[in-house]
Order: structure tokens, then C-alpha cells, then sequence
């Protein structure tokens, strides 16, 4: 083979074993098989991954807890969450671990052009701090080889580390001795794996540690960081090249930010002019425009009035010549009103007394009237009442005579005999009667019902006896048939004896139980002369309770009438009454009443009325007259005040406008000083020469000014000078810039005072020159723009071999995805077998930037070269980070590293899909969406293409391929590991494989050489010594001649 692979690995005393050799076959293939818990996964761990960067930290000896570190480039640290260590690894574990060991493990290597062997020796004594460790490296051209390497003595114990490394020295400048693991690690990156950074050497550990763990297969690790690493794990631009153009960006990136910094400072200076001259223009507006404005309006107004009271004087004297003589005119009609008023009371107390006359003898007719109809009807429902008695009465009288009487007559002739009957008879009420005779025939009834029972009964008896008698007869015969020998006659007359006796007595019972019943009928027929009767005729008793219940019926109807007659009495005497009354109203009030005579009175009475006339609205005409009076009277006395107020004012106000005017002066004095102090800060399109235009600028202006109050002044002024930050800095401090552009002196101004006074009017303004500083700024900025300009001029170059080298690496990139994918097919043998393949998609870039840089034949790639300027201004204008080394770095890289432009995708074709139907694997996936079978393949073959990728990056032709997978397999059927097993071939990998016992089969695919050993107990455990393991041959497993 082309590749160093191992030839075999060694132990001598450590772990299980004083001193143990493997060899490995011919393609560097090695299977470890045996039962759960004896050591397997262990014994591989002393080789694999220890020996690939001579890491002794616990990551090396436990499974990995997931994959999320898998993308760190960092080595292997030391958990106290993990079980097993370096120490127990060495001493061994339980009762039988040793308290003091030297030893040894390496593993022999060996390619077409050299053998190497890589491996470490260690000394442990339980309790002592110090733990030596030294690690070893030998490596001689393939025509030297073997290496005899020396790690005992003759009795079989290890070789202290000065001892070995004099035991070993004929192996000269080929023999490396490290006591550091870093120094292993740095010289088997470059020298073994021909890596020229050592990141590259931790990355492709933490890979095969990932690798060797069961974790992958066991459902629930995370897939997204094996996308992450594998894209991470691709040939990225030489660090160099980022750093070159990274560097040149830097320096055009400070040398914007000092640019930045002098135009920020000259925005602050902008921003001073404008806070001064705004918030001191609000000072202005407060203490003279406003104060002038409102005296000028209080002058106009005081004008105003003077007018306004003139008017209403003039008004008001016109007003009372006018009223005089409407108010006389007024006073005149109320005089005759009264008057009038005083004869109308007269006609309106005669009119009252005829109508109500009229309405008193009007009253009278009604009420006669509604009495006789009264009447009437009253003796109407008198008579009726009276007819309805008397029918009923006829009513009652025909029952009793057609219907009572004879059935009572026909009730008594039933009597004879029957004394029981004849005492019902002798109630004379009808009604009880009724009852009696009801309670009579129901108790017949029963006992008729009795005297059937007991006849029935003594039948029963009756029929009984005769049976009795029929069996006697039946026995008799039947012992003369049994009992024929003349032998047995004296015993046949006694059984006939018996059978007489027994039966005779029999009906006796009976018979006496006959007599019992008899009594009892004769009882009840004594005591109940009536019942013999009722037994002798048999339609009897139908035809009382007939009678009885017509009887009743009858009865019924007659208290029914007699309910009618008491209801009508009530009526009738109810009627009576009402008539009784409304004739003793009729004589007593209405004696000698006539309704003609008082119709006639009525009729007199209104002709009187209706010659009496009254004059409607004398009222509204006098309470008119009189409140025309009042209101003249009113406007007159108002009027008189107003003539009197108006003049008044007009004196008050001829002083208050002499006043007034001298205030006005005086701010127009002050106003003019004011412009004059605030002018040097005016806007450069501004130019306020009086307060005429000062009023209108504020007027237009007047959110500016509401936005920039006076009071935060000089906390502005200061806040713009210098303002810090959350992190107490100001990178664009007024204060600061000019005294790092050497002006001290306006620095220095700044930093001791704030803002000073100006003027009378309250202004406050900076305590330097604001336009000398303006000025000043502004030559420095040109001159720092220009420096800019170079810098920038020098980063073409830098930019130029950072896009070659882009161009190439990313059409790398894409290219070597078709080789990856032949190498996953190459380990299947149909189309319906789990298959995995990849792509790239590019996920932070457009499309057409990988397109340009994968056609090689462009002259130009616009939109490559568009992202490119993109990342570098980002990365220019990033000021923030334009002091901190580390963050520009990791910012630099995070842009231009073009492994981050695209992302891998991880393709599975399940079992039984369609031929070409491939899902995309996802962290849902590999957890709950595939089978075991498909989610170990998604896992592990996309992640043994990181170590390829890795190795890919050797500068050594024969760069190792060795990896380990713990449980090998566990999760496929044989047909499936086999195909797994010869894709990992087709990657070029040698492997350690730890199985169960019985499923090496597994391993065994065509043309991929093995070596499976089984691990064995020892037979002794537990017993406080240290016994070994054994390690013996189980298969080899080789290629045919022919193949």
C-alpha cells in the first residue's frame, strides 16, 4: 500500500496485559471480538486515538457525548465527568489494579517509502503527584526497516524513560523522544502527517474521536455540526492571504476610521454653531421677541380700545335721546289697561255662577235618568231568579215521586226473609240509605265468595277420599299378586289387614277435615241469615246491586238540584236588596222631581250665559303695556352706565398707552444688541438685521426651536465637546482630536470651561474660536483624504491575489464533490441498497459567484469580484474593531474565508426507494426519521469524509489513514456492514474494529483484508490479584490470488 498502515501494535505491561502483539493484515485492518465488558473498546484505546496526537486527556479513552465540539480545533482536556483515564488505562481497574507500573504501547507503521512507529511510555505510582510520561517517535527509510525498538529489559520489565532512550540510541537522528505531549504532537503533525499547521492534526483527532464513539449510531446526537465540520474540513485560502489582504485592509481601515473621526469631529463643530446659535436664539425669543411681540400687541389692542370706547360713547348718547319718549307712550297704555281689567273681573264672577247652575240641574236629569233604567233592570233579573226556583223545585218533587218512591217500594218487597235487608230498609235519609245499602251488598258479596271456597275445598276432600278408597283397592290386589304361595297366607291376610288399616285412617283424616269446612258454612249461614238467600238464588244479589247503584245515581241528582235551589235563595235575596234600594233613592231624592221644569231652567240659564261677553287678551295686552315699560325703563339705567363706563376707559386708557410705548423702545434697543452678540453663529444662509426679521425667522422656525430648549445649553456644548460612552470612551471627542492634531491650546479651552456668558441677554457660547477650530479641522481632513487615497491604492494588489486564490479553492470545492460521491457508490453493489451521496450549495453568496469561479475559462467574474469588494468595504467600515487585533482577525476570517459561501448537503437513499428518490439527511432525520441501518450511514460516512478532507492537506504522499469504529456495524445486517465496510476501503482507510463476539462476520466484504482476535476474561476475577487478559486469533481474513 501507498499509505503508512499499520503493520502491528504493542503492549508491554499495560492495561490487561505484561506484554501483548498484533498484527494488523496486509491492508492495516484489525477486528477485536468478545463478549460485552472485557475490555475490547479498551484494548483499541490504547492505540487509537492516543497515538494520533499523543493525547493521554480522558477524551481519548471514553465515547464522545455528542457532536456538537466536533468542529473545535482545539486538543483533547482532561472531564471529571468521564470514567476512565490515563491512570486506570496503565494500572488497570478493580481489585486486581496495580499501585506502581511502567509501560508501554506503540504501534509500527509502514508505506511503500518508509516505516514509522509512533507510541508513548508512561510511569504511575497510586498516590504520587508526579506522573512521567514520555512519548516516542522512530521513523527510518522502507530499505532500514525493520525498527528493532527496545522497551524492556531481560526479565520482561519495562525501561524507565532514561533507560529506554539509552537502550534505543542506535536508532540515531531517526529516534524522537518528547517529555511534552505538544512536542509529540508538532512533530508527528509536520513529520508523520505532513501538516503545516498543527490545527489540522487536532481537527482530524477530534474527528476519529467522534468516529470511534458509539454516539452515532445511537440516534440522538445532532447531525448539523458533521455538515458544519466537513464544511470546515475543506482546503480553505492560505491563511497568509486572508492575513496579507486582511493587513492591508487594517491600515485603509484605520487610516478611514482617523478620516471618520475628523469628519465626525467636524459634524461636532457643525453641531456646536447649531446649538448655540439656536438655543441662544431661544434665549432671544424668551426674553425680547416674546416680551416684544406681546408689548406690540398690547399696544395695538390699547389703540383698539380707544377707538372702541369712543364708539360706545357716542352710541349710548344717541340711545337715551331715543328712549324718553317710547317710555311715556309706555306708561300711558298701562293706565288704560287696568281699567278695562277691572270691569272684565265683574262679568267673569256672574258667568262662573250660571255655569255652574247649568251643570248642577244638568247633573240631576242624568242621575234620575240612570236610576230608573237601573230599576228596570234590577226587577228583570228578580224575575227570573223567581222562575228558575220554581222550575227547579217542580224537578225535585217528579224524582221523588216517579223515581225514589218506586224503587224504594221495590227494595222493600225484597225484605221478605231477609232480615239483614229489612233493618237497611228501616233508614228513612235517602243519601244514607244509598251508603248503607252500598256497605250491605259489598259484605254479601264476600261472604259468598267464602261459602264457595269452602265448598270448593270440602269437593277437593271429597275427591281425596275417594283415591284413598281406589288405592286400598289397588294394594289388594297387588299383594295377591305378589303373595300366591299358600306358604305366605298368614302374611298375606296381614299385609291385607295393614293396607285396610292405613287407608281407613287415612280418609277418616279426611273426612273429620269435611266436617271442619261443613261448620264453618253453617257458622257463617247462622250468623248471616240473609246469605241463605243469596245462595239459593244465584240472580239476587245482581239484581240489588242494580237497584243500589240506580239508588245512588238518583241520589246524586237530587242533591244536585237541591245545590241550585240554595244557590238561586242567595240570588234572590241579593236581587230584592238592589231593588229594595234603588226605589228608596228614587222616593228620596227625587220626589217631586220633573225632568221637562228642569230641562227648562237649563235652557234659561244659558241664554243668560251667552249675553255676557269678555274681552280675551285684556291680560296679554296689559302684562304687554307693562313689560314694554320695564324694558325701556331697563335700557335706560344701562344705557346711562354705559355712557359713563365708556368714558371711564377712554382716561385709563391714555395712561396705560403712554406706557406701554416707552417698554417698546426700550426691547428694540435690546433686541439689536442681542443680533449683533449671536451674529459670528448665524447659519451661512441666515442674516437677521432687525426684529422684524428675527419674529419672522422664528415664526417659520418654530419645531427647530421647540427642539432646542435654552436650559440644556451648556450641557450640550459639553456633551459634543466630549460625551463617553457605556464603556467611558469617546472616540470622537472634540477635546481629545485636537490635541492629537496639535492644537493644545483650543484643547486645553475646551476642557476648562464648557460655555461662557456673552452679552446682557443671558447668551452663552464656547470659550474658543469656532471658526478657527472650523477651519483648522477642515485642512486636516483634506489631508488625511488624500493619505486614505494611497492606503487604498496599495490594497489592489493584496485584493488581486486573494481573488485567485479564491477562484481556485472554491472550483476545488466543487470539483472534488464528484469524487466523493464515486467513493460512496463504489461501496454498493446495488441500486437498492441504503446509499448516501453530497452536495454544495452556496448559502451566504448568489449562485453566480460560484458559477464564475468554477468556469475556468471567464476573463472576467463581475459578480465574484462585486462579493469580494462587498466583504472588503464591510470590513473597511467596520470602525468599531479598527483597535482590537483579535476581533479584526476573526471578523476578516468570518468574510473572506470562502468555505463559509457554501454548505454541504447530505443525501440518503432508502431502502426500497425509488432509484433515483434521495431525502435530505437533517437532525430529524438521524434522530427519529430513518431506520438504524439509514441513520448510521448518515452519520458516519458524511463524517469520515472530514478526516479526508483533513488528510487531503498533507504534504506527505503516504499520510495514514487509521481510523477505529467502536461496535462496528451494530446496527446493520451483514449485507449492509459489508457494503459499509468496502466503501470505508474505497475512501482509502485502514480500520480498528471493536464487535461482539459471533458478528465478525459482518466485517468480512470482498477484497477488504482483516485480522479478528478474540478478547478473553480471565477466569479469576475479584480476588485482590492482577490477571490478564488473553488475546488469541479468531480469523484472517484475505484476498484471493486471483482478485
Amino acid at each position: 500500500m501507498t499509505t503508512l498502515h499499520p503493520v502491528s501494535f504493542h503492549l508491554r505491561n499495560f492495561n490487561k496485559y505484561p506484554k501483548l502483539d498484533l498484527v494488523a493484515s496486509k491492508r492495516g485492518n484489525l477486528t477485536l471480538v468478545g463478549e460485552n465488558a472485557v475490555g475490547k473498546t479498551t484494548l483499541a484505546n490504547c492505540f487509537f486515538p492516543m497515538l494520533i496526537d499523543g493525547s493521554i486527556a480522558t477524551p481519548s479513552f471514553n465515547p464522545a457525548k455528542g457532536t456538537d465540539r466536533l468542529d473545535k480545533a482545539g486538543s483533547a482536556r482532561n472531564s471529571s465527568r468521564e470514567s476512565r483515564n490515563f491512570d486506570s488505562m496503565l494500572l488497570g481497574w478493580g481489585s486486581g489494579a496495580m499501585k506502581v507500573r511502567t509501560g508501554y504501547r506503540y504501534m509500527v507503521l509502514e508505506s511503500a517509502t518508509r516505516q514509522v512507529v509512533m507510541g508513548l511510555g508512561a510511569h504511575r505510582t497510586v498516590g504520587d503527584r508526579r506522573k512521567p510520561t514520555w512519548w516516542f517517535i522512530a521513523s527510518v527509510p522502507i530499505e532500514q526497516a525493520p525498527i528493532q525498538l527496545v522497551t524492556t529489559d531481560a526479565e520482561g520489565q519495562s525501561l524507565e524513560k532514561d533507560a529506554f532512550i539509552a537502550a534505543n540510541q542506535q536508532l540515531g537522528q531517526h529516534f524522537k523522544v518528547f517529555t511534552q505531549v505538544e512536542g509529540y504532537r508538532n512533530y508527528a503533525a509536520e513529520y508523520v502527517y505532513g501538516f503545516t499547521r498543527i490545527e489540522n492534526l487536532n481537527q482530524l483527532a477530534t474527528a476519529y474521536r467522534l468516529l470511534a464513539s458509539p454516539i452515532l449510531t445511537a440516534g440522538n446526537a445532532r447531525f448539523t455540526p458533521i455538515q458544519n465540520a466537513l464544511k470546515n474540513a475543506q482546503e480553505g485560502i492560505d491563511r497568509q492571504v486572508i492575513e496579507n489582504v486582511a493587513a492591508t485592509q487594517r491600515e485603509l481601515n484605520q487610516m478611514n476610521g482617523l478620516h471618520e473621526r475628523i469628519v465626525r469631529a467636524q459634524d461636532r463643530l457643525d453641531r456646536l454653531k447649531k446649538e448655540i446659535f439656536w438655543r441662544n436664539l431661544n434665549r432671544f425669543k424668551e426674553v425680547v421677541l416674546e416680551p416684544y411681540t406681546t408689548t406690540s400687541q398690547q399696544l395695538d389692542q390699547l389703540k383698539q380700545i380707544q377707538t372702541t370706547e369712543q364708539q360706545g360713547l357716542t352710541a349710548a348718547q344717541q340711545t337715551l335721546a331715543q328712549l324718553t319718549p317710547l317710555l311715556a307712550k309706555a306708561e300711558s297704555a298701562v293706565s288704560q289697561y287696568v281699567q278695562e281689567k277691572a270691569v272684565q273681573e265683574d262679568l267673569k264672577a256672574r258667568r262662573q255662577g250660571l255655569k255652574n247652575e247649568i251643570s248642577l240641574l244638568t247633573d240631576r236629569i242624568t242621575r234620575y235618568q240612570r236610576l230608573g233604567q237601573q230599576l228596570a233592570q234590577q226587577q228583570q233579573i228578580l224575575a227570573e231568579f223567581t222562575q228558575q226556583r220554581t222550575a227547579i223545585t217542580q224537578q225535585q218533587v217528579a224524582l221523588r215521586q216517579e223515581q225514589l218512591r218506586p224503587l224504594q217500594a221495590q227494595l222493600a218487597a225484597k225484605t221478605a226473609g231477609m232480615p239483614m235487608l229489612l233493618d237497611v230498609m228501616t233508614v228513612t235519609d235517602t243519601a244514607e240509605l244509598s251508603r248503607t245499602l252500598k256497605h250491605y251488598l259489598r259484605k254479601m258479596d264476600r261472604l259468598i265468595i267464602q261459602v264457595h271456597e269452602i265448598q270448593t275445598s270440602q269437593q277437593h276432600v271429597n275427591e281425596d277420599v275417594k283415591i284413598v278408597t281406589d288405592m286400598r283397592h289397588d294394594l289388594d290386589d297387588r299383594i295377591d299378586q305378589r303373595v300366591q304361595n299358600p306358604v305366605f297366607g298368614r302374611f298375606r291376610e296381614g299385609l291385607h289387614t295393614d293396607n285396610l288399616a292405613v287407608h281407613q285412617a287415612g280418609s277418616a283424616k279426611m273426612s273429620a277435615r269435611f266436617n271442619q269446612l261443613e261448620q264453618q258454612r253453617i257458622a257463617l249461614i247462622h250468623e248471616n241469615p240473609d246469605l241463605k238467600a243469596y245462595l239459593t238464588d244465584d240472580q239476587l244479589l245482581g239484581t240489588l246491586k242494580t237497584v243500589a247503584h240506580t239508588l245512588s245515581d238518583l241520589v246524586t241528582q237530587f242533591a244536585q238540584l237541591q245545590a241550585q235551589l240554595d244557590q238561586l235563595a242567595i240570588q234572590l235575596q241579593n236581587a230584592q236588596q238592589q231593588v229594595t234600594a234603588t226605589k228608596t233613592v228614587l222616593t228620596t231624592d227625587f220626589a217631586d222631581f220633573d225632568v221637562t221644569t228642569t230641562q227648562a231652567q237649563v235652557t234659561q240659564r244659558q241664554a243668560q250665559l251667552d249675553q255676557l261677553v269678555l274681552d280675551p287678551q285684556i291680560d296679554d295686552k296689559l302684562a304687554q303695556a307693562r313689560t314694554d315699560v320695564q324694558k325701556y325703563r331697563h335700557q335706560e339705567q344701562k344705557v346711562g352706565a354705559q355712557q359713563a363706563t365708556h368714558q371711564a376707559n377712554l382716561d385709563s386708557n391714555a395712561t396705560q398707552r403712554e406706557t406701554v410705548t416707552q417698554q417698546l423702545d426700550q426691547l428694540v434697543q435690546d433686541g439689536h444688541a442681542g443680533l449683533h452678540d449671536l451674529t459670528p453663529y448665524f447659519p451661512t444662509d441666515v442674516a437677521l438685521t432687525n426684529l422684524t426679521a428675527a419674529l419672522a425667522f422664528t415664526h417659520s422656525h418654530g419645531s427647530e426651536l421647540n427642539s432646542h430648549g435654552y436650559s440644556d445649553l451648556t450641557d450640550q456644548i459639553g456633551r459634543l465637546i466630549h460625551r463617553n460612552d457605556e464603556n467611558g470612551l469617546d472616540r470622537y471627542a472634540l477635546d481629545t482630536i485636537f490635541e492629537e492634531r496639535g492644537h493644545s491650546a483650543i484643547a486645553s479651552a475646551m476642557r476648562q470651561q464648557r460655555a461662557v456668558p456673552l452679552g446682557d441677554l443671558g447668551f452663552r457660547v464656547v470659550a474658543f474660536d469656532l471658526k478657527q477650530a472650523q477651519t483648522l479641522l477642515a485642512d486636516d481632513e483634506a489631508a488625511v483624504a488624500n493619505a486614505l487615497d494611497q492606503s487604498a491604492s496599495g490594497n489592489d494588489i493584496a485584493q488581486k491575489t486573494y481573488l485567485g486564490a479564491a477562484i481556485h479553492q472554491i472550483a476545488d470545492q466543487y470539483r472534488l464533490i464528484t469524487s466523493y460521491n464515486e467513493m460512496l457508490a463504489k461501496g454498493t453493489q446495488s441500486d437498492q441498497e441504503i446509499r448516501l451521496k453530497v452536495s454544495l450549495a452556496p448559502v451566504d453568496v448568489d449562485q453566480q459567484v460560484i458559477d464564475e469561479a468554477c468556469d475556468a475559462h471567464l476573463t472576467k467574474r463581475p459578480a465574484l469580484s462585486a462579493e469580494i469588494l462587498r466583504r472588503l468595504e464591510r470590513l473597511a467600515n467596520e470602525v468599531a474593531i479598527d483597535n482590537d487585533d483579535a476581533k479584526f482577525m476573526d471578523e476578516a476570517y468570518q468574510l473572506l474565508d470562502i468555505r463559509q459561501w457554501s454548505a454541504f448537503k447530505i443525501w440518503i437513499h432508502r431502502r426500497q426507494s425509488p432509484v433515483d428518490d434521495f431525502e435530505e439527511v437533517d437532525d430529524k432525520f438521524v434522530q427519529s426519521g430513518g431506520s438504524g441501518a439509514e441513520k448510521a450511514q448518515a452519520m458516519v460516512l458524511p463524517l469520515l469524509l472530514v478526516p479526508k478532507m483533513i488528510l487531503q492537506r498533507s504534504r506527505q504522499a503516504d499520510v495514514p489513514h487509521l481510523v477505529m469504529f467502536d461496535e462496528f456495524a451494530d446496527k446493520l445486517d451483514p449485507e449492509t456492514a459489508k457494503s459499509f465496510a468496502r466503501t470505508i476501503d474505497h475512501f482509502g482507510f485502514n480500520f480498528i474494529a471493536t464487535m461482539p463476539s459471533g458478528a465478525q462476520n459482518k466485517v468480512l466484504a470482498d477484497g477488504v483484508e482483516n485480522i479478528a482476535y478474540d478478547v478473553l476474561a480471565p477466569t479469576q476475577k475479584n480476588d485482590g490479584q492482577f490477571h490478564p487478559n488473553v488475546v488469541r486469533p479468531a480469523l484472517v481474513w484475505q484476498v484471493k490470488p486471483d482478485d
